[in-house]
């Protein structure tokens, strides 16, 4: 059998002591400092997703901001107005010219009648559509003025052709067919209220 040497009230004492003292130590700096570093390692990582966050999110927004500079330049180059009907479209005054006897020789334009017209996307009666037609005699720089014209117009339409012929002397006679979109006129509505 095993004898243990007996421990002396002093040793226990010591050893105790030393024992309390580290509990102490443990209970005052250790611990408080562990559970302080798992919560700044808490934290820690918190602020970085928030930072990746952040990042992912500026980047969209820069994207974004991308897009709409590109958005506003197209805008500004292509948009198309659509005239409310064909009394607001001034297609028929930017196409006409003064005859003067010298750049402008004949000058006519034509209005068709208006048509329902239902592009894709849209429902039918939303929209209608008339055909254009200018016959003019100039010079190249009156003709090509027109044409220029209904280009800067900004309004919807459609040039479908152009016939180009050269008359006697520097004249051109210009055969333009276009087609002119306008928002359909909403429908008649019937008399509200009945007969007794």
């Amino acid at each position: 059998m095993t004898t243990w040497p007996a421990i002396s009230r002093e040793t226990a004492m010591a050893a105790g002591t030393t024992l309390a003292g580290t509990i102490v130590v443990l209970g005052m700096f250790v611990v408080p400092n562990y559970a302080r570093a798992s919560d700044l390692q808490r934290q820690r990582t918190k602020l970085e997703q928030s930072t990746e966050q952040y990042l992912a999110k500026r980047a969209d927004l820069e994207r974004l901001q991308a897009e709409v500079t590109t958005l506003r330049r197209d805008v500004e180059q292509e948009w198309r107005l659509v005239p409310n009907s064909p009394t607001e479209s001034r297609l028929g005054d930017a196409v006409s010219r003064s005859v003067d006897g010298k750049s402008v020789l004949e000058n006519s334009v034509k209005l068709g009648d208006p048509m329902d017209f239902a592009p894709a996307g849209s429902k039918p009666g939303d929209f209608q559509r008339r055909s254009v037609r200018v016959d003019m005699v100039g010079d190249f720089a009156a003709v090509f003025d027109v044409i220029n014209s209904i280009d800067d117009s900004r309004a919807w339409n459609r040039i479908s052709s152009i016939d180009l012929r050269r008359t006697d002397g520097s004249s051109i006679a210009a055969q333009i067919d276009l087609e002119e979109y306008f928002l359909a006129p909403p429908p008649a509505q019937a008399p509200q209220g009945g007969t007794p």
